[in-house]
């Protein structure tokens, strides 16, 4: 049972070990004790005293041989509870004769001391994780390429494999959460990854929670929305932020327009016309350099107040009254007073005749649709939820997600709406430009990190598929969960340009899972990439014919043969006859993985049927989550219908068939056995009265 007081000692322990990269049976052995003895500690059990000796010397003795050496495990243990005896002892470290033990020492168990573990220990985790890494580790202790985060049979899904993306298509209730999602999940959890999540269902930051504290993940997880202590100025992060391209004018305006765009509906980014998306870029660039060059920070409202301010007319800036109240004509005497380097001149010089020639001189109507575009572009970003979270300070950034923490954008779509859509995809876009120009990734061994959108079909743009093509070498692990195709090339919009970003985006995802669906597109596309192979199909034939002169029976003539021909190997409709998990399913959701270069099992086929456990608590972590099945070994077994349990009942009370079961069974089959002899008897006497005649 576990102990409250023990819980942290246990969270402690594991967290060491993650450092060392170790896994549960490699602990037990440098240990010398057994895998059950490592879990109960971790757990928060109480053990013997001289146990967590013995795993507190373990990791000391590695931490001592590291180079650079670490530091020794240091435990402070409550005092007098290190173990319970049934006698009458002192365990008061304050009694006479007694010294207060240590930290990481403890008093020697007498032999009368027992272990109190009334309840099962249940496993840190649900999937068996080969060396999980922790938070905080030297990159050679980090996480390799090679390591696997699930197995399926002798086949190990990697964490380099992770990293080329995953996307997962299933129907609504098909298990493509509860099955796929959630054993993905607590595998990157389990190995340190850090991460950002997308929410879309009201339901998903609980669940989320829950993940983390399956594997031991509390202190990492970031709630960003309904905890005031998190905000993200986004514009000032990038302006601010370290690097050589930190500070360039277009990098901010991209960044403000691709987020921009999503507030006003486009997950294409652009409109029909070129030219309205070059004018409001060009107005955005100089006023985000006549803010940098007059020293004031590039906010938001600092923005709108440059825009609403800036002159209408050349008239208007002779106007003494125009000038006072313009927050344009500020900074622009500001910064000519402020600016000294020449080439700072040439760019200033560019800004002001924007200003103060361009802009004024512009056709009225030209103008103002500008000035409407930005405003209308910019005012989502604004208004209150989002003025709070976006336009204060900066509190939490994506360099923390590079540092282990998992922020979740507890702002889900279908709660909050838009508001909640904008700031997923400003945390996604804001995400994806910092994991490329991570500089924590040398040699490639940073810390992978995840990008997890359920129902992504909310959160796709443009950005996506030329962020997933260089993703792998930044070791980020995207990974889309959605119901089929249309329903992202319906948030894509622009039917043929969707559909080709789409599909390059798929391209880009490598590993692809297929639950039970509907949809023809999506089955059809699976099945295309699954491929063909040659088979053969059976044919036969029978004729009968009149009997030959002087015979008493019938000519019967009979042929039979095959063909070979090229066809597909899962058929579209095979999809839509998937498990969905549940009791009636033995709550095993069954998938079809797909994975580009790769071939599975020893037949070496390219796809690889499992079935994914929708309760992995229930069950001990061997064997792994991801059972083996193959399609061709999936028969129908033929249904009687009420019958069926009466003559068949092995089959659907697998290991508890009671006698009265097997009563009926007998009587139902002597029942048709004598019918069926009956029968054969009629039949007999009729050939027979038949050939007399």
């Amino acid at each position: 049972m576990a102990d409250p007081d023990f819980s942290k000692i246990g969270a402690a322990l594991r967290h060491a070990r993650l450092q060392m990269g170790w896994s549960q049976e490699y602990f037990a052995e440098k240990a010398i004790l057994s895998v059950p003895t490592i879990r109960a500690a971790e757990s928060g059990a109480r053990v013997y005293p001289r146990t967590y000796r013995a795993l507190i010397d373990a990791i000391n003795k590695a931490r001592a041989a590291c180079n650079p050496p670490v530091g020794p495990l240091i435990l402070e243990f409550p005092v007098g509870r290190a173990y319970e005896t049934d006698t009458a002892q002192p365990t008061d470290p304050a009694s006479p004769g007694q010294a207060a033990p240590g930290p990481g020492v403890y008093p020697e168990a007498s032999p009368a001391e027992h272990m109190v573990n009334d309840d099962p220990i249940t496993p840190d985790a649900t999937i068996p994780i080969p060396d999980p890494v922790g938070k905080g580790d030297p990159p050679r202790l980090s996480w390799a390429d090679d390591k696997g985060l699930l197995h399926a049979g002798n086949d190990a899904w990697r964490i380099k494999d992770a990293c080329e993306g995953v996307v997962i298509f299933g129907a609504t209730g098909s298990g493509k959460t509860s099955g796929s999602g959630q054993t993905l999940a607590r595998a990157y959890l389990g190995v340190g990854f850090g991460g950002l999540v997308l929410c879309a269902k009201p339901d998903e930051p609980a669940l989320w929670t829950q993940y983390a504290a399956k594997m031991v993940r509390q202190s990492d997880l970031i709630l960003f929305g309904t905890d005031p202590r998190w905000t993200f100025n986004f514009l000032e992060h990038e302006s601010r932020r370290q690097g050589a391209g930190a500070s360039l004018t277009e990098n901010l305006v991209n960044l403000f327009t691709e987020i921009a765009s999503i507030g006003a509906g486009s997950a294409g980014g652009s409109t029909s016309d070129p030219f309205w998306d070059r004018a409001m870029r060009s107005l955005v660039r100089n006023c985000v350099d006549l803010l940098a060059a007059a020293g004031v920070p590039v906010t938001l409202h600092n923005m709108f107040d440059v825009v609403r301010s800036a002159p209408t007319s050349l008239e208007v800036i002779q106007s003494e009254e125009w000038r006072q109240a313009s927050s344009c004509w500020r900074h622009v005497q500001v910064a000519q007073k402020a600016v000294s380097a020449s080439g700072h001149r040439i760019d200033l010089h560019e800004v002001i005749a924007y200003w103060l020639d361009h802009f004024p001189t512009l056709g009225e109507r030209t103008r103002s649709s500008i000035v409407a575009m930005f405003i209308t572009l910019a005012e989502a970003l604004m208004r209150s939820k989002m003025r709070e979270l976006f336009c204060s300070g900066t509190t939490v950034a994506p360099e923390d997600i590079l540092a282990g923490k998992i922020v979740i954008v507890d702002l889900p779509v279908k709660e909050w709406g838009e508001v909640g859509r904008i700031a997923a995809v400003l945390w996604k876009y804001c995400f994806q430009k910092t994991v490329e120009r991570r500089k924590d990734n040398s040699n490639g061994q940073g810390r992978p990190v995840f990008l997890w959108a359920d129902e992504c079909q909310y959160f796709v743009s443009r950005h996506d598929a030329l962020f997933q093509a260089t993703a792998r070498s930044s070791r980020a692990a995207t990974v889309y969960l959605t119901q089929s195709i249309p329903s992202l090339v319906a948030a894509v919009g622009a039917e043929q340009e969707g559909r080709a970003l789409v599909d390059s985006l798929l391209n880009n995802l490598i590993t692809k899972i297929f639950h039970a669906n509907s949809d023809t597109t999506t089955n059809e596309y699976a099945s295309k990439l699954i491929g063909k192979t040659v088979k053969r199909f059976g044919t036969a034939g029978r004729s009968v014919g009149p009997p030959p002169p002087g015979g008493w029976f019938r000519t019967v003539t009979q042929s039979s043969g095959y063909s070979e021909q090229l066809d597909d190997i899962i058929h579209p409709n095979e999809f839509s006859r998937l498990g969905k998990g549940g009791p009636e399913n033995r709550f095993l959701v069954h998938g079809i993985i797909v994975q580009m270069g790769r071939v599975f099992g020893p037949s070496k086929q390219y796809w690889h049927l499992v079935a994914f456990k929708q309760r992995p608590d229930d069950v001990q972590p061997e064997p792994p989550i991801l059972v083996d099945r193959s399609v061709n070994s999936v028969k129908q077994r033929y249904s009687l219908g009420p019958l069926s349990p009466l003559m068949f009942p092995w089959r659907h009370f697998k290991g508890n068939v009671s006698v009265a079961r097997w009563v009926a069974c007998v009587l139902v089959w002597a029942g048709a056995l004598e019918l069926g002899s009956f029968f054969a008897l009629v039949v007999w006497r009729q050939l027979l009265y038949s050939y007399h005649l």
